[in-house]
């Protein structure tokens, strides 16, 4: 039999105790407004959940 080398993890690492994102919030927006909002998030370079995260918590964000 040939030795095998140890499984390596995939991905990044886990998410420390109290940092992992678990609770959905649902919104309801019309196609227009998602349209809006999606185009503010790119040209920050965030993704849309990103992007209201920052804004609903007073953050900065990145300049266009």
């Amino acid at each position: 039999m040939t030795k095998q080398a140890p499984k390596r993890g995939r991905g990044r690492p886990a998410l420390g105790e109290g940092l992992k994102r678990s609770r959905v919030v649902k919104l309801y927006m019309r196609p227009e407004e998602l349209a809006e909002l999606s185009s503010r998030a790119e040209a920050r370079g965030l993704s849309v959940s990103e992007y209201l995260r920052r804004r609903a918590l007073g953050q900065r964000l990145p300049t266009e």
